[in-house]
């Protein structure tokens, strides 16, 4: 954060800093008497910039996040000054040449993050939306989105270079959560509602009667098991495990032996052979499809990544922390999955907490990847979170995945049963020196669920 004042006050038309500390356990210390510092008692999310506006000295606010530098203050200054009756944001490269799918008719969402100046009295917007909806957590998680769209006009956008200085892929990080993007056309759509637009639809339907080839895509111990053999029961899907698994795969007929090893062999020798063959193993059902984890056969990925036609449901696991600890107790005791309780083996596990954080990195990223990958080739999707999945509401995420897959529901069960279901403090040796690492962090939290 030190990094961020020091380069703001580079800039002379910057002189009231305000910063807005979303996270109660972490004191922040800034050596400048210019700046201040506003500790939230709860994480309000992206609605905090706003909050912090309210106490700014002057009429005309800037704002950022708080894992980058934005480099070109001057040009977004210049652009505001050449026009201020609207936000003027920047964007990197890569977004702006997708920024013409945030206009609406005769409104636009801007993001703020990446360096916006807007008029504090602007912030009067707001009031329509809290005297429907409240200070909702929608709101506060997606606040840029409702406030530039409520303004009800374009904004001027500009291509902004930036310094990363810490990927955003924690938990906190917004746009790695589960269903992170369908709530954000949720937000959007509220505010065009109050603006009386509405939103022309470019996405595919969730439904579709057309899939005939799907994929789970996802990673280790996210109930992919669970999920496959119970949809694999139904009599219009046959969902294959892991095919492309690097050291295993069940005997498949229909391919070049029966032996699993030289099964294998061919499979990394000609993987996209063997995805034609696999396609048309049905077993006299509609619907194929299997697994795929993300690090597996690249070259298949890619093919899977691009056609259009196969429809993606995306497992991931809300609390990786558990995830994590899952995966090693796995490798541990090479138990992958239970039928029977009395077989259960009891493990305790030794977890690196450098590993732990390296491991949450990579997932949420790869997740994040992923699914904007697909959005951006306007190709359907599911995301299905475990916890849901095997919660008291499974029964309606089913509902959803045969919605998507274009069948009718049937209520079928795995024989499949949940493994460690302990406390993290009875899996794990190490429990208080992994405390005391993530203890104020945004990881904190996932080691009591």
């Amino acid at each position: 954060m030190q990094r961020i004042v020091d380069h703001l006050r580079t800039h002379n038309c910057i002189d009231d800093i305000i910063i807005w500390n979303n996270n109660p356990d972490v004191f922040l210390e800034i050596s400048d008497i210019n700046t201040r510092v506003i500790n939230s008692p709860v994480n309000v999310k992206t609605y905090g910039r706003f909050l912090a506006a309210y106490h700014a000295k002057h009429a005309y606010i800037y704002t950022q996040d708080d894992d980058y530098l934005v480099l070109d203050i001057p040009k977004l200054v210049q652009t505001f000054q050449n026009d201020s009756s609207c936000i003027a944001h920047g964007m990197p490269e890569n977004q702006y040449t997708r920024k013409s799918q945030y206009i609406h008719k005769e409104t636009q969402m801007a993001f703020v993050g990446w360096g916006g100046i807007f008029q504090k009295e602007w912030l009067s917007v707001f009031d329509a939306y809290k005297e429907k909806y409240g200070t909702d957590d929608m709101l506060q998680s997606k606040a840029d989105r409702i406030f530039s769209i409520l303004l009800y006009r374009k904004h001027n956008t500009i291509i902004m270079p930036l310094e990363t200085l810490s990927p955003p892929v924690g938990p906190e990080a917004l746009w790695i959560q589960p269903h992170f993007y369908t709530e954000a056309e949720q937000a959007e759509d509220r505010a065009l509602d109050l603006l009386g637009i509405q939103r022309q639809k470019s996405s595919p339907p969730l439904q579709s009667k057309n899939i005939s080839r799907f994929v789970i895509l996802g990673t280790a111990r996210t109930g992919s098991n669970f999920l496959a053999e119970t949809i694999t029961q139904h009599p219009e899907i046959q969902c294959f495990g892991e095919v492309f698994n690097p050291t295993e795969i069940s005997r498949l007929p229909d391919m070049i032996s029966s032996d699993p090893k030289k099964i294998m062999e061919w499979r990394d020798q000609h993987p996209l052979e063997f995805l034609d063959r696999l396609w048309n193993i049905s077993h006299g059902k509609r619907i194929t499809g299997f697994k795929f984890f993300f690090p597996q056969n690249q070259i298949a990925k890619n093919v899977i990544m691009e056609d259009q036609d196969i429809g993606k449901i995306i497992l991931r696991r809300r609390n990786v922390v558990r995830q994590y600890v899952s995966l090693q107790i796995a490798l541990e005791n090479n138990q992958w999955g239970i039928r029977d309780p009395h077989t259960a083996l009891k493990t305790v596990v030794h977890i690196d907490p450098n590993a732990l954080q390296k491991f949450t990195e990579n997932t949420h990223r790869e997740y994040a990847m992923t699914i904007d990958m697909i959005r951006r080739k306007n190709q359907q999707y599911l995301e299905v979170v475990y916890e849901d999945m095997v919660g008291p509401d499974g029964k309606n995420i089913f509902q959803e995945i045969y919605d998507f897959l274009g069948v009718q529901y049937v209520d079928l069960q795995s024989a499949l049963l949940k493994q460690h279901p302990e406390p993290l403090s009875e899996l794990i040796d190490n429990f208080s020196e992994v405390i005391a690492a993530f203890t104020g962090t945004s990881y904190e939290y996932l080691l009591h669920e």
